[in-house]
């Protein structure tokens, strides 16, 4: 039925647009002699982070 999937999409755009309305962006700067450390073990330190501080994304300069 159209309007059942018409309702469920919507429901799914508010969602997401609800999601959108309460996250924030935020930047630092990190001196450049640390950033060896976020890519030891594997990124553990960053995996660390994502996991005790909830739904975030971590991103870092190419290490070039």
């Amino acid at each position: 039925d159209v309007d059942k999937g018409r309702k469920i999409l919507e429901e799914h755009i508010n969602q997401i647009n609800t999601s959108m309305e309460n996250s924030i962006e935020q930047h630092i700067t990190i001196d450049p002699k640390w950033h060896s450390r976020f890519f030891q073990n594997r990124r553990k330190l960053l995996t660390d982070l994502q996991q005790q501080y909830g739904d975030m994304l971590i991103k870092l300069p190419d290490r070039s």
